[in-house]
């Protein structure tokens, strides 16, 4: 249910649960009621396919950019970063970086690398979507915008969370401040910009955490 790809049908669910609650207001009618919200969930799938391809696109830099090479750009991306297993927060920053870096450099280097997950077809595949994105002229100062650089990962909370239970509040106040600036890149805020350590195992979180 919480998955990242899921989250479009989860929504749509949690609205339609939320419809059934007000049937009694739409209309005494039970039939009419629940054809009412029938005809209000239906224009979800739209809706939510042009915000997606919308945010998408800025995160790209390519919001001026037409919309199809946009959304495909996009998809092509999640799937190269599923394949990976790239950061995807780390992901969009390093883009963001090759950017503004004209298409050349480290940047782009190190982004081919993320994409490519350590394979000679993984390193082709990213090459290829690089030279595709590039070739639409990404905006990088668009792209600082939309893409943060620091969040509030889960084994930061936790670390976080723990040293403050112990009543040492510094690693609380420190996380709290980089994730009021997220757009913000500071030297002493490096930690909170990196993945969780390979062995940090699992996180596990609820509801009510």
């Amino acid at each position: 249910r919480y998955a990242f790809g899921a989250q479009p049908t989860v929504a749509k669910w949690n609205l339609a649960r939320f419809a059934e609650s007000l049937l009694p207001l739409l209309d005494p009618d039970g039939d009419r009621a629940v054809a009412l919200a029938e005809d209000a969930l239906a224009g979800f799938d739209r809706v939510f396919s042009e915000a997606w391809t919308a945010g998408m696109r800025a995160k790209l830099g390519l919001r001026d950019a037409p919309a199809a090479p946009g959304r495909e750009l996009a998809e092509e991306l999640l799937a190269l970063l599923g394949e990976s297993g790239a950061d995807y927060t780390g992901t969009f920053r390093q883009l963001t970086r090759a950017a503004m870096r004209e298409r050349g450099g480290d940047a782009l280097v190190v982004a081919r690398s993320l994409l490519g997950g350590g394979t000679v077809a993984g390193q082709a595949r990213a090459g290829s979507w690089l030279d595709r994105w590039l070739a639409e002229d990404p905006d990088p100062v668009l792209m600082a915008r939309e893409n943060p650089v620091s969040i509030p990962r889960n084994h930061l909370l936790a670390e976080a969370l723990e040293a403050a239970t112990d009543g040492d509040p510094a690693r609380f106040v420190d996380l709290l401040e980089a994730v009021t600036h997220p757009y913000e890149e500071r030297l002493e805020w490096a930690r909170f910009a990196e993945p969780a350590p390979p062995d940090a195992g699992r996180f596990v979180s609820y509801c009510g955490t």
